[in-house]
């Protein structure tokens, strides 16, 4: 079965996420997208078991500036033995096309984004940033019953423990 829109109705489509996006987006947002990078020695491959991080702490991580949309849904606070624990969850909305634009590669799924990749935010005053690593991609914007779709919805988190910013700063 072939896709019910054509080049021109995908455009249409697209070019409305666009100016959504460019109305309602995130500030000068970074994606930190992970990156493999091909070493000469097995060593400079190794990624460790438990953190699924680089083993040297050399960076593998590569910034596209896109633009998204960033929603905080809520900080909740833990008590453990360690201290106290800040976890705060939120949603950011990418738009394809915006994507493509940058020139974020695909990954094994396909996706533009995957699980571990990092967001760098900043504050309206450009005085504090924020990042958040992201734990579930999930495509959004189906066009009527094509194979189109124009935004990926992405779940964020931020553990002030084991902060995702360990992963692109040395």
């Amino acid at each position: 079965m072939g896709s019910l829109l054509n080049g021109a109705e995908k455009g249409l489509f697209d070019s409305i996420a666009l100016e959504v996006m460019a109305l309602a987006g995130t500030d000068s947002p970074i994606l930190w997208k992970f990156m493999e990078r091909v070493g000469s020695t097995p060593a400079a491959n190794a990624i460790d078991c438990l953190y699924q991080e680089p083993v040297d702490g050399s960076k593998h991580y590569v910034p596209f500036r896109v633009l998204c949309y960033f929603e905080g849904k809520d900080r909740s606070t833990e008590v453990s033995d360690e201290g106290l624990v800040g976890l705060t969850a939120g949603s950011v909305t990418f738009v394809r096309k915006n994507l493509e634009s940058a020139k974020v590669p695909l990954d094994e799924q396909a996706n533009h984004l995957s699980e571990g990749d990092v967001i760098q935010l900043w504050s309206q005053n450009k005085l504090r940033t924020w990042y958040f690593e992201i734990t579930n991609v999930n495509r959004d914007g189906w066009q009527n019953d094509s194979d189109n779709f124009t935004l990926y919805v992405c779940d964020v988190i931020r553990n002030d423990s084991f902060t995702p910013e360990r992963k692109i700063v040395k």
